[in-house]
């Protein structure tokens, strides 16, 4: 019963991010996970609503889209702002 539940939880618990050793982790899903350095991150564009995708942009003005359905901007901010990273 326990893995059913360990399952249905990361199945449910998706779009969030972790900070491991200076790399932003974005978990999208169960199967796919993407890192970014943070010394490599612009800013944070934040889109209102649920069908536009936030971006967060690089130095090199790659855009990597992210839905923020699951990340609170409020914390967000406040985590960035410890490395210097605008959240807009």
């Amino acid at each position: 019963m326990f893995s059913v539940i360990s399952m249905v939880y990361m199945i449910v618990k998706r779009n969030y991010f972790e900070i491991i050793d200076n790399k932003l982790v974005i978990n999208r899903n169960i199967f796919q996970k993407y890192s970014v350095d943070l010394d490599h991150i612009e800013k944070f564009e934040i889109e209102p609503g649920p069908l536009t995708a936030s971006k967060i942009i690089l130095k090199d003005k790659v855009k990597i889209k992210y839905d923020n359905s699951q990340i609170d901007d409020k914390q967000l901010k406040e985590l960035m702002r410890q490395y210097c990273i605008p959240v807009e």
